[in-house]
């Protein structure tokens, strides 16, 4: 919805209705979606609208929680769409599920318990944001004794600072989150007696190394489970990025630049001018920033081109990663295979 102007909007218009990360029919689980049908994407797109005529309740709303990280800003972003958008009622947000036998001890949180109000089914629905990072083939590779070729591969995509990947993800979901709903323990607190239809509903982008294929937007092999429609962009050291910069297909025709917050991670961006930069200036403020005490923290980049009303749209988007980022990576990843293998995680 290009017409959209304000940014929490434009970023809950994306949380909405961007393609998902995940196959349904490769991931072993239901996927949430909030316009299962024609009507009721119009329903949401008019109420996009509005919001975006009007949006002092969103930003109201979000201020009036936790949204300086990126996983809790798409949680109120989600939660105030299922509060006051069409087409579904929310009965709980952040249900927290504990075990009464274990001292309280807590097994987990729902995130959303909604009733969707067409087919009437009540939907449990865990929400993640997540950008992936790829992990070129190297000499650890060994390393994957003990996991199939499929599911190794789906630990090549970690999180920019490493915490995590796209394999440990998928495990968590499949073998915990996405069963709460049917524990013992929650069954006393649910809101409605059910049944749960749990399902995942995750967004996100996959980040691919710069110069592996044509352009900017190059492409390696995805795991099976993900989406083709998803959003993508490209990795590079600061160094790699200013050689590829000066060719024509690389970036040197992108008329501006811009380093992004966390927070405003989620939609492709608009900016004013104010907020962009040419590529030697962005060079220099990479620097500072790492000099100013983030040198391992990668940066999310956007490539910008004018609007006729002056304001500038993403054409592109890339991470800027610390010189020893990919060597760290690797290393990250085999204590994430070997951890996986050690857990059975074989499938």
């Amino acid at each position: 919805m290009p017409q959209l102007r304000e940014a929490p909007v434009r970023d809950l218009a994306w949380l909405l209705l961007s393609s998902d990360l995940l196959r349904a029919d490769a991931f072993p689980a239901e996927l949430g979606n909030v316009t299962p049908s024609d009507a009721e994407l119009a329903m949401v797109e008019r109420w996009l609208l509005a919001q975006d005529r009007q949006p002092a309740s969103l930003k109201a709303f979000l201020a009036a929680g936790e949204s300086a990280r990126l996983g809790r800003y798409a949680e109120r972003l989600l939660q105030f769409y299922l509060r006051d958008g069409p087409g579904y009622e929310l009965m709980a947000a952040g249900l927290q599920v504990r075990d009464l036998r274990q001292g309280g001890q807590t097994l987990g949180e729902c995130d959303f318990l909604i009733r969707h109000l067409a087919s009437r089914r009540m939907l449990h629905w865990e929400l993640a944001v997540k950008l992936y990072l790829y992990v070129p083939p190297g000499d650890d590779d060994m390393a994957m004794d003990g996991l199939s070729v499929a599911h190794a591969e789906q630990y090549r995509w970690l999180g920019p600072n490493l915490a995590d990947s796209l394999g440990d993800k998928l495990q968590r979901l499949l073998l915990h989150q996405l069963r709460l709903t049917s524990m013992a323990a929650a069954q006393s607190i649910l809101p409605h007696a059910g049944p749960w239809q749990a399902q995942a509903y995750l967004k996100g982008w996959m980040f691919h190394p710069l110069g592996a294929g044509r352009d900017a937007a190059p492409t390696v092999p995805l795991p099976a489970v993900i989406s083709a429609e998803h959003g993508r962009g490209w990795w590079a050291t600061l160094a790699e990025w200013q050689r590829a910069s000066d060719t024509a297909a690389n970036g040197s025709a992108v008329a501006a630049w811009s380093v992004l917050p966390r927070v405003h991670w989620l939609a492709p961006a608009r900016l004013t001018g104010s907020e962009t930069m040419d590529r030697s200036a962005l060079g220099a403020r990479i620097a500072a920033l790492w000099q100013n005490g983030l040198p391992h923290e990668p940066l999310l980049v956007v490539g910008l081109a004018e609007n006729p009303d002056g304001t500038w749209d993403e054409t592109q988007r890339g991470f800027i990663v610390p010189d020893d980022w990919l060597a760290r990576a690797r290393r990250r990843m085999v204590e994430l295979w070997q951890r996986a293998a050690q857990r059975g995680h074989t499938r």
